[in-house]
């Protein structure tokens, strides 16, 4: 069980007396030009709105230019990232809550790094080093400055044991021994249930189906040719 206490969060409050609080200006976010850019808060908001047509874009231009002898190791990567992203959806409560189970034992944002992994794998599929290379760079400006802005609203939200959680806890680099006080075989099925997490593996997983079964067809039309 998590040992570790939890503080409400004045910000989740929904009356009007919350007190407001300015949360600290991200680390990662001061000083460059590209920093600026992924901390920009209308750009993120277009991104955020626009999220799915683009999903769908990429995946099509994946399928599109799809070198084969890649199909099969990208699946490999690209599924076992969402294991493990499933995984945190079983074990993430998104309330006041601090979660300390499961993956959350080794290092603090294990779901980015499922994710890391899952679109790394579909990248991969492409078979070209400088995509992979360009998408390593983006993700890692990405979620830098994203879990910048996480962590500074959690650290007003959740106060001390937050703070200790941190120190015990690596932010990505996962420890070879799990926290003390967290459950590392934690699986909670009605978390996993509301973070929809079955509907986002069967999307991997069917990405991967569509991708195997064009790649097939394609070869074969070209046979007949």
């Amino acid at each position: 069980m998590n040992t570790l206490p939890s503080a409400p969060c004045p910000e989740w409050r929904l009356d009007h007396t919350t007190p407001k609080r300015r949360f600290a200006e991200p680390v990662f976010a001061r000083g460059t030009l590209i920093h600026a850019l992924f901390n920009h808060p209308g750009l993120r908001k277009a991104l955020l709105q626009s999220r799915a047509v683009l999903c769908i874009l990429a995946m099509a231009a994946v399928i599109r230019w799809l070198y084969p002898p890649w199909l099969w190791p990208g699946a490999t990567v690209a599924i076992s990232g969402e294991l493990l992203q499933m995984w945190c959806f079983a074990c993430l409560r998104k309330d006041r809550m601090l979660c300390t189970n499961g993956p959350y034992a080794f290092c603090r944002n294990p779901m980015y790094i499922g994710r890391f992994f899952m679109m790394l794998g579909i990248v991969l599929l492409l078979g070209n080093p400088w995509v992979v290379g360009l998408f390593v760079v983006a993700y890692t400006y990405y979620v830098v400055n994203r879990v910048e802005r996480e962590e500074a609203k959690l650290r007003e939200c959740l106060g001390e044991p937050y703070e200790e959680y941190c120190r015990q806890v690596n932010r990505f680099l996962p420890s070879l021994r799990p926290l003390a006080t967290s459950s590392v075989w934690f699986f909670d099925a009605a978390r996993f249930k509301k973070n929809c997490a079955l509907s986002n593996g069967l999307l991997v997983v069917a990405f991967f189906v569509a991708a195997w079964w064009l790649t097939g067809t394609s070869y074969n039309v070209y046979s007949i040719a």
